[in-house]
């Protein structure tokens, strides 16, 4: 009605006059994008709360190889506080990250001196940092370290020179140079733990205080002298902490959820009132992107379909929607940088967009250049493998998936190449021992055990791998097979008449002189030819396979193999030539 849109315009012109006029209530969240769009992408989200209090600040990150970090900052973006405010960095790596390694110029988290360096984009973002611990008045710095922190040696994976599972301070006490003040670092990390624990069924998942006794000529961790928590406690003189979880644990959400209870714990010390968030975990998915070519075009490309472009079109990605809306990042494959989100590249050859949810791959989108030696039409859409005996048709939008050790046997595409001269396929990192084949694999049995060149998978990380049908120097097409490595998904085991699946991990109760079967077993590897399952503490027949024998839960088994030699907690052990593919643990209740 003419009434409505009179009213909607005199609202709209009353809002634009008088907030000009009179103070708007101070942002209550402030975002700031440092190096955008760039692998160097740096976010900063700043959450200030409807009533004043303290500021505590989250890296998560900082190492682009420890993904609990920033999946579990990441979840406190979108949070509205009633009190206190939160500096959130999920990603001050993000480079590091999408390419999930540690570091590429030297450890970001030994870079905080008083000294200000800006020789590369990684100390600048250490300065970046250093200014946002200024501002604060507590930091929790979040990680992921090897086996698990034990104030005693148990084993190699459990001593006190492993970091995961423990919340780590410089210092027991500090004394603040500028008055009497006193920091009792260990009574906050304990209380923080004391509550955390409690939610926490699996004790060989507690968490345990970590005093780096940093200051100490005799400490055996000196390197943290110049981390970011020691920068904090020693420069401003606020409680700084390192929160490790460990990368012994597989379960990447049991992971996630350890670090968002530390974090709320520390913020009910130090009363910043938040709204609780959802563990947000869905598996990373592309739906569209669109594409700008020649700068006057835009296309929406869906995910895992091509987009065909003339020789030396430019594209530009200018927006990704995902179920995600942070860490997304999009590689264009032999052009640009790891980043090319907002880029302007010149396509000559056909390529493809690799979609990334940090480290985590999101989708795909193909794309197909035509020019006289190369028409779309005949692009090479599927290949014929057999895997481990089996004939498998596959496509190049899906990524192949495999596990380490398969046996690959390439018989040829579709359409048929195999009668085409000069078109080969190359299975990139594979040599055969004649090394006549002239690149050409076609009906070579490939290991992808032992058969493979690690440096030429892709990021030289040998877990992924190309299969190309080429000629010459054109490539028609490009299917990628990943390698998994064998992992126990879950042990199934017979109480009586009940069967219970315990995932790799976990912990299942039983009653004391109760008798248990393990029963079956369930992997990711198709061969279990050499899979054994040892319940440790058991003596069977002695060959380290219990599967399918009568376990009684009574003083006949071992205590010296039972976790920390109580008697109470037993591991069952699944392996392969030696090698511990995972693990669960019966416990033995009264």
């Amino acid at each position: 009605m003419p009434g409505n849109k009179f009213e909607n315009l005199f609202l709209f012109l009353f809002f634009m006059l008088f907030s000009s006029v009179f103070p708007v209530e101070n942002q209550r969240f402030i975002h700031n994008t440092y190096f955008k769009n760039t692998p160097n992408e740096l976010n900063v989200y700043k959450i200030v709360g409807r009533i004043p209090n303290k500021t505590m600040l989250v890296i998560g990150g900082i190492q682009g190889d420890e993904p609990t970090g920033y999946l579990a900052a990441d979840l406190y973006v979108d949070l509205n506080l009633e009190k206190g405010t939160l500096i959130m960095v999920p990603r001050a790596n993000f480079n590091t990250i999408i390419q999930n390694s540690r570091c590429f110029n030297g450890d970001m988290n030994r870079k905080f001196t008083k000294q200000k360096n800006v020789n590369n984009t990684e100390e600048k973002i250490v300065e970046i940092l250093k200014d946002l611990i200024a501002e604060s008045d507590v930091l929790l710095n979040l990680h992921e370290g090897t086996g698990f922190y034990r104030d005693n040696w148990i084993s190699d994976m459990e001593n006190p020179r492993r970091y995961g599972q423990s919340i780590i301070a410089d210092a027991a006490i500090f004394y603040r140079k500028d008055s009497t003040h006193v920091l009792n670092l260990e009574d906050i990390a304990r209380e923080v733990i004391e509550n955390v624990n409690k939610k926490i069924s699996n004790k060989e998942y507690f968490f345990n205080f970590n005093n780096h006794n940093t200051f100490s000529k005799n400490t055996i961790h000196a390197e943290q002298r110049t981390s970011a928590t020691f920068y904090a406690l020693s420069n401003f003189g606020i409680p700084a902490f390192g929160i490790e979880s460990s990368k012994s644990i597989s379960d990447i959400e049991t992971k996630v959820r350890h670090q968002i209870w530390i974090i709320n714990e520390f913020m009910r010390i130090f009363d910043i009132v938040p709204e609780v968030p959802r563990i947000y975990l869905d598996y990373p998915e592309l739906k569209f992107i669109v594409v700008t070519v020649n700068e006057n075009n835009s296309v929406v490309v869906p995910n895992n379909k091509t987009i065909y472009l003339n020789k030396n079109d430019i594209i530009e990605i200018n927006h990704i929607e995902s179920n995600y809306k942070r860490g997304l990042s999009v590689d264009v494959e032999n052009y640009g940088t790891l980043n090319d989100f907002k880029t302007k590249l010149q396509i000559g050859k056909s390529t493809c967009a690799v979609i990334k949810k940090d480290k985590f791959y999101c989708g795909k989108i193909q794309i197909s250049v035509k020019d006289n030696n190369n028409n779309p039409e005949q692009e090479y859409k599927y290949i014929v493998l057999e895997i481990n005996g089996n004939i498998e048709i596959l496509n190049n939008v899906n990524d192949i998936y495999c596990t380490e050790g398969d046996i690959i046997k390439i018989i040829d595409t579709v359409p048929s190449s195999k009668n085409i001269k000069n078109v080969r396929i190359n299975f990139y990192g594979f040599v055969p021992q004649d090394l006549k084949n002239r690149a050409n694999d076609r009906y070579l049995t490939i290991d992808t055990g032992k058969d493979l060149l690690r440096q030429y998978s892709e990021e030289g990380k040998g877990d992924i791998y190309r299969i190309r049908v080429e000629e010459g120097n054109d490539v028609f097409s490009i299917f990628r097979v990943v390698l998994q490595q064998p992992k126990l998904r879950y042990v199934k085991i017979k109480n009586n008449n009940n069967v219970f699946s315990v995932k790799n991990g976990e912990t299942i109760k039983f009653k004391a002189n109760e008798k248990i079967e393990i029963i079956d077993i369930d992997m990711n590897v198709l061969d279990k030819t050499f899979v054994k399952v040892n319940f440790k503490g058991f003596v069977g027949r002695g060959d380290a396979e219990d599967r399918n024998m009568i376990i009684p839960l009574d003083r006949r088994l071992k205590h010296e193999y039972s976790i920390n030699n109580m008697g109470k907690i037993y591991p069952i052990v699944v392996s392969s030539h030696q090698e511990e593919l995972g693990k669960v643990f019966v416990e033995i209740i009264n």
